[in-house]
Order: C-alpha cells, then sequence, then structure tokens
C-alpha cells in the first residue's frame, strides 16, 4: 500500500522540511537511483576522466615547474563537457520527480521514457537558468569589483562582496524550483519570484541550506576519500607511473578511475538531498506569502458549487472527501464534520 503522499503547497518549519525531504526519498530513492545509473552515469564517467588527467597530472609534477600543457586543457574540457550536462540533468531529474510526484504519478515504474517529455522540458528551461545565471555571475562579479575600486579597501570591499553573496545566493537557490515545478513559469519571472521568496523567507532559507549543505558537503567528502586516499599513495609510492606502461600501472589507474567515478556519483545523489529540500521550502514561501492552496480550494468550491446546482458539492462535503491544503481550511469530518458547512460555499463563491 502506498503511503500518502506530501504536498507541495503547505506551510513548514524547519523540521518539517527536513522530515519530509526524508519521506520524499524514502518513497522514491528506488527509481531515483534507477534513472540517475541511466541518465546521470554517462556524464560522471565523462567528468571523472578530466578529474582524473588533472589529479594525476598535478601529483606527478609536486615541485616542479611544469607550464601549463595540452594535457591540462584537455583534463579541463572534459570536466566543463562532464559537468555542465551532468548539472543541467540533476535539477531535471529531480525536480521532473517531484512534479510528477506531485501530480499523483506512479513514481515506482517510471522510466526514462515515460519521464523524458518532462525531463526534455526541464533541460531546455535548464539551459536558459545556465545562460541567464552566467550573466547574473558576470554583474555580480562586476559589483564586487567595483567595490572594492570604490571603497579602496581590501578588507571593507571583502567585507562587502562577502556580505552580497550570503544575501543573494540564498535567495537565487529557490530559481530552479520556481522555474522547474512551474510548467507556466517564464525564466525571468521565476527570478524575480526566487527573489521575492527568497528574501521574505530569508532566515529560514540560509538556515536550510546551511544545514544541509553541510551534509551534503560532508557526504560528499567522505565518498570522495577513497580516491583522494589513492592519488596521495599513489603520488608517494608510484612517483611519475603513466598509464600503459605496464599491466599493474593499468590496473593501478583503472582503479583510481572507478574510485572517482563511484565518488562523484555518491556526491550527486547526496546533492539531491538539497536539491528536495529547498523545492519543499519554495512550495512552503509560496504558500505563506500567496496563499495557493486557499486559492485552489475556492476555485474547486466554485466548480462543485456550478456542477448541478451544488448536488457535487453536497456529495464531496458528505463523503468528507475534502481536505484543505492550508491550516486556515480543513475538512475531516463527513456526514458529523462541523469545520465547514454546506452553506459555507455560498460563501466562498462571494469571494
Amino acid at each position: 500500500m502506498e503511503k500518502q503522499r506530501e504536498k507541495l503547497y503547505q506551510i513548514r518549519n524547519f523540521g518539517d522540511k527536513f522530515s519530509v525531504t526524508i519521506e520524499f526519498i524514502n518513497q522514491t530513492w528506488k527509481p531515483l537511483v534507477r534513472i540517475s545509473l541511466y541518465l546521470l552515469l554517462p556524464f560522471v564517467i565523462i567528468q571523472s576522466a578530466g578529474q582524473y588527467g588533472f589529479f594525476d597530472i598535478n601529483m606527478r609534477n609536486i615541485g616542479m615547474n611544469n607550464s601549463f600543457d595540452t594535457n591540462y586543457a584537455v583534463s579541463i574540457v572534459l570536466m566543463v563537457l562532464g559537468a555542465l550536462p551532468l548539472w543541467v540533468l540533476t535539477l531535471s531529474l529531480v525536480y521532473g520527480m517531484m512534479s510528477d510526484y506531485f501530480s499523483g504519478g506512479d513514481l515506482q515504474n517510471i522510466t526514462v521514457s515515460s519521464l523524458w517529455p518532462r525531463l526534455r522540458q526541464n533541460v531546455r528551461r535548464g539551459l536558459f537558468i545556465i545562460l541567464v545565471g552566467i550573466a547574473l555571475a558576470i554583474i555580480l562579479t562586476g559589483v564586487v569589483v567595483l567595490l572594492f575600486v570604490m571603497f579602496n579597501s581590501v578588507v571593507f570591499g571583502s567585507f562587502l562582496a562577502i556580505a552580497l553573496y550570503v544575501a543573494v545566493i540564498p535567495a537565487l537557490s529557490l530559481w530552479p524550483a520556481a522555474y522547474l515545478l512551474n510548467d507556466d513559469a517564464d525564466v525571468f519571472g521565476s527570478l524575480l519570484d526566487a527573489l521575492q521568496y527568497g528574501f521574505k523567507t530569508w532566515g529560514s532559507l540560509f538556515l536550510l541550506v546551511l544545514v544541509m549543505g553541510i551534509i551534503v558537503n560532508a557526504v560528499s567528502s567522505l565518498v570522495s576519500l577513497p580516491a583522494i586516499a589513492f592519488f596521495v599513495v599513489k603520488a608517494i609510492f608510484f612517483p611519475g607511473m603513466m598509464v600503459g606502461n605496464t599491466a599493474g600501472g593499468i590496473g593501478i589507474s583503472l582503479l583510481g578511475f572507478l574510485l572517482l567515478v563511484a565518488g562523484n556519483f555518491f556526491s550527486v545523489l547526496a546533492y539531491v538531498f538539497l536539491l528536495v529540500g529547498v523545492g519543499f521550502h519554495y512550495g512552503s514561501a509560496v504558500e505563506r506569502i500567496d496563499n495557493v492552496s486557499i486559492k485552489e480550494d475556492i476555485n474547486n468550491f466554485d466548480r462543485l458549487a456550478g456542477n448541478g446546482s451544488g448536488a457535487a458539492a453536497d456529495d464531496y462535503f458528505a463523503n468528507g472527501e475534502y481536505e484543505g491544503g492550508s491550516e486556515k481550511l480543513s475538512y475531516r469530518g463527513g456526514t458529523d464534520g462541523d469545520d465547514i458547512k454546506r452553506s459555507d460555499i455560498d460563501d466562498f463563491d462571494k469571494l
């Protein structure tokens, strides 16, 4: 029997956001991991190949004054070619599954093909976020440079720059959720919504991002330790070892590459925890500020009251089928319930 699904637009405190995030992951981790293996792992492999070359070159050249060469360039290109699509696909997958979850989809039997229409839309939107985000990063960098020039003080300029980033970054973290969880949103409108909801709930959002970020970074560091230890041991005991020299060299290099792939893949899965938590914070902020569930409830009452002269609404209430998404409206009682009376529908119609 499937557990009761959580709602997106519901006011939640800090503890509730943590618990609902864990509950969502608990209900969806199997299809999430299964789809991630098909969708994300190829780009994790590309990113890891670039990282392996980058780390290997640096470890072999410790203490040497080697200039930038072609191997460095290839490694960096591979890391970028793996990281950017990986970031877009991770956002698309997480918020695509959340959208499907809230719309009542069968997540246990979901596949890449069944989720592909939403993924395709989210990937396109994710690319828009990257392009606009790069422009915003350039603007913020320009503002920071301007602060240094205006105040001619490294200490004071650094303080203002840090304050600016601390104020803006938490609010911007809501942008992907605001854009990808709303089919009718546009990139700039969702950006303004993210800033509005982010600044109005800045304290709880900052605390959530900080605590979840610490947890995600701790997990990422833990799963990356084997790969880090590998490169340290290789630099100490096998300096200058090149891939392909011996069978043992190939085996050791393959081991290091697989450790990097595993560490990066589990780091991506850990990052899902933060994305889901931010998504639920977005829903809580929207409900707190805009009372979305109340508006939906009123629309439902209008529809039911106008269908068959209210007969459908009478049956709706008699069976106790309505449960409001807000703390201000609730009905669970059936014929014995007294929280909302049938006559209240007329009052809602007048609104």
